[in-house]
């Protein structure tokens, strides 16, 4: 039953285009994604929205794009972004840092720490304890 579960899910995997680096490559991305990453400052320093510059992972960062037309020719241009701290916290989860955080103190940085997560995702491995 258990090969069934597995061949399943990676079937389903397969169909999303989803791998074990995708979800974290993902929650990076709306993590480290911002406002001004949509934005070109002007010489006059007026912000233009640069479509450009959104490109898939940033404009999947997007909750909410809403352009209102001003009475003086201008527009108000309002970008809601996906919950960054959210997104962080999920990234601390994945890699296993909140338990180890309460559990280790072995002194790994947290580049130490999100490689020993990717050896382990790709082994296929779920995060081990203290």
């Amino acid at each position: 039953m258990a090969g069934a579960v597995e061949a399943a899910i990676a079937l389903r995997c397969e169909a999303l285009r989803v791998d074990a680096e995708w979800v974290p490559h993902r929650l990076v991305a709306l993590a480290m994604t911002s406002v001004g990453d949509f934005f070109t400052l002007l010489p006059d320093g007026n912000l233009v929205l640069n479509a450009e510059l959104a490109d898939p992972e940033r404009g999947a960062a997007m909750k909410k794009l809403e352009v209102t037309e001003l009475p003086d020719s201008g527009r108000r241009i309002r970008i809601e972004l996906f919950d960054k701290i959210k997104a962080l916290d999920l990234i601390g989860r994945h890699v296993g840092m909140e338990h180890r955080q309460e559990t280790q103190d072995d002194g790994l940085g947290l580049d130490d720490r999100i490689q020993e997560a990717r050896i382990r995702s790709v082994a296929g491995r779920s995060p081990s304890g203290p």
